[in-house]
């Protein structure tokens, strides 16, 4: 299943803006969260689900089987207390902290989840991972300064603590040659035994790698 060991970054590909009045726009903020919880697959097996809604993306849909093997699905709002995720058939519907969702299995239950404050100083250091066979890493230096460097290319971008989901952290690249110019990402760190972290990467871009491994 997913490891803990994660700075969990949740990519956009798309944004856009929820709603088109005041009140509207106040309910989706107020839905902004993270929800994960557990369902199953044909064969039975367990997988963990976990969505992204804020109200100026579409909703991301991350799910880990059962050894660990990520995908990543760009969804709709719908209206505001309700998202559906077409490729994957499931149907999500928020009530009071919870979303009550249905796929072709059944009817299952995604949680909001509450993080604990951070700061971007925890953030600070280097990770890699391959991509397309070469070894990219991703740096983050003071005031949440980032590049993205690897196979000849170089990215650069912030990292700021989130405004609309609290405990998470926005990544953004705004410029350079690796194709990423328009990358925009929600994260959180994730620390076990205060030695060992990764970087697990949720997108819908699915060339760019999951897991990247803290080197500094």
């Amino acid at each position: 299943m997913k490891s803990s060991l994660s700075l969990t970054i949740l990519s956009l590909g798309t944004l856009f803006l929820l709603g088109c009045n005041d009140s509207s726009d106040d309910e989706s903020q107020s839905n902004a969260a993270v929800y994960a919880g557990t369902t199953q697959d044909e064969a039975g097996n367990p997988v963990e689900a976990q969505v992204i809604v804020a109200p100026s993306q579409d909703p991301v849909l991350t799910l880990w089987d059962d050894r660990d093997r990520q995908m990543n699905y760009a969804g709709k709002q719908i209206n505001t207390d309700s998202v559906s995720f077409s490729s994957v058939q499931y149907e999500c519907k928020l009530v009071g902290e919870q979303f009550n969702c249905e796929d072709t299995m059944g009817e299952f239950l995604l949680n909001k989840q509450q993080f604990s404050s951070q700061s971007l100083s925890d953030y600070l250091g280097a990770y890699q991972a391959l991509w397309d066979g070469s070894l990219y890493q991703i740096s983050v230096a003071s005031e949440g300064l980032v590049e993205l460097t690897g196979n000849n290319c170089s990215s650069e971008g912030q990292l700021n603590l989130s405004e609309q989901i609290d405990g998470l952290v926005e990544l953004n690249l705004t410029q350079g040659d690796c194709g990423l110019d328009t990358f925009h990402a929600y994260g959180q760190l994730m620390v076990d035994n205060d030695t060992l972290y990764s970087l697990n990467v949720m997108t819908t871009l699915t060339s760019f790698p999951n897991t990247w491994v803290k080197i500094d």
